[in-house]
């Protein structure tokens, strides 16, 4: 039987600091299949150690990593005079349908109303 926390030694940690450090999410359209690529791990058990450790299928934990760096840039000057398109597509989101999901799936808010939200803290 598997250790729980990695998967023939490859830990979620591992797979996270790849798809973090070299900032993959980011990228339109970014697939399982290309994680596999990156990490050189089959992208059967880079689905079951994504699924098992992260709790999410591979879609919902690159959405939560797009909606993490949302909420970072956000904050930032970068962003400033950015519509609220092109912020969830410099988050890496190609659809707005998807990134209104995402967030609705894991804040409870859409992009637009968590940004009214924040703005008026």
């Amino acid at each position: 039987m598997k250790n729980s926390k990695t998967l023939d030694g490859v830990s979620l940690d591992a797979v996270n600091k790849a798809v973090i450090l070299k900032k993959l999410f980011l990228q339109a359209g970014f697939s399982l299949d290309q994680l596999s690529l990156e990490t050189g791990i089959h992208r059967n058990a880079l689905s079951y150690l994504i699924n098992s450790q992260a709790g999410y299928n591979f879609n919902d934990y690159i959405n939560l990593m797009r909606i993490r760096y949302f909420k970072e840039k956000v904050l930032t000057s970068e962003w400033n005079g950015f519509t609220v398109k092109m912020m969830t597509e410099a988050s890496g989101f190609t659809c707005r349908t998807t990134s209104y999901r995402s967030f609705k799936r894991h804040l409870g808010l859409g992009p637009e109303e968590y940004l009214k939200t924040i703005r008026t803290e």
